[in-house]
Order: C-alpha cells, then sequence, then structure tokens
C-alpha cells in the first residue's frame, strides 16, 4: 500500500495558506509605510541636528540649513537655499508617495545655532503621520 497525500488534502493545504497571506499583506504593507514615515522623520531631524551644530561651530565660517521637500532632504551651507555653496550639499532621498508639509527651509545661525525659521514639519503617507516641531531656539522635538 503506497502512502501518499490526496488532491482534497493538497488543496485544503493552499487554502489555509492562502488565507494566511491574504491576511498577513494589510499587516504588512501597513508596517513598511510606518516604516518609511519614521525613517523620514528621523532623518529629517538627524539633519537638523547636523546642520544646527556646524552651523554652532561657524564650520567653514558659514551659517548651516536644510531645505525639506516631499522626495527630498538637503544639508546646505549658505543663508539660503538659493545662495548655497552647493559643493557642500548633502542630499537624502525619501521613498516615493511621501507627503510633506511645514518651512521649506530652516537655516541656522552662526554660534548660537538659532533657527531663521520655526514651525512644524510633517511627513505623511496613506494615512501614517509624523511631525518635528523646531522651536524659537532650534530644539526639535517628534
Amino acid at each position: 500500500m503506497k502512502q501518499a497525500f490526496t488532491l482534497v488534502e493538497i488543496l485544503g493545504v493552499i487554502a489555509i495558506m492562502s488565507i494566511l497571506f491574504a491576511i498577513s499583506l494589510p499587516v504588512y504593507t501597513s508596517f513598511l509605510t510606518s516604516n518609511e514615515v519614521d525613517n523620514a522623520t528621523k532623518t529629517t531631524v538627524s539633519t537638523l541636528r547636523k546642520a544646527q551644530l556646524q552651523a554652532m561651530a561657524v564650520k567653514d565660517d558659514a551659517q548651516w540649513g536644510v531645505r525639506l521637500t516631499s522626495s527630498t532632504i538637503t544639508l546646505f551651507q549658505g543663508s539660503s537655499y538659493a545662495l548655497r555653496v552647493t559643493s557642500y550639499d548633502t542630499n537624502y532621498t525619501l521613498p516615493g508617495a511621501m507627503a510633506y508639509s511645514g518651512p521649506s527651509e530652516i537655516v541656522f545661525s552662526k554660534l548660537y545655532g538659532i533657527p531663521a525659521t520655526t514651525g512644524t514639519a510633517t511627513f505623511s503617507k496613506n494615512g501614517k503621520s509624523y511631525s518635528i516641531v523646531i522651536n524659537a531656539k532650534g530644539v526639535q522635538s517628534y
């Protein structure tokens, strides 16, 4: 007598696996979205802190700032993004379909690290959002 799986048993296993996959897919995509928004927030905070520290250290005797868009974060040297020294630019690319609202650029003063612009920067995607508050002293909280 040969032992083997019947067609009904194989179809049952495939059905169970399909149901588990269908249940786990939305959870996985939600996790990926949340992770992308969280990474964008952490990258922004890290870049803002780096710009502030370089301005406070008076690196290259210049102001430092960060330009924020929905697709990139740019660390730059200069009093504004338009007047920056492009050879000092450091760009970080954000995942696609990310929405951004808030100040477009934040420039920190030399020596004191006080931002010229304050406000709340918010990244969002598919209902997940994180905000970064930049106060008048340059402290970033999220």
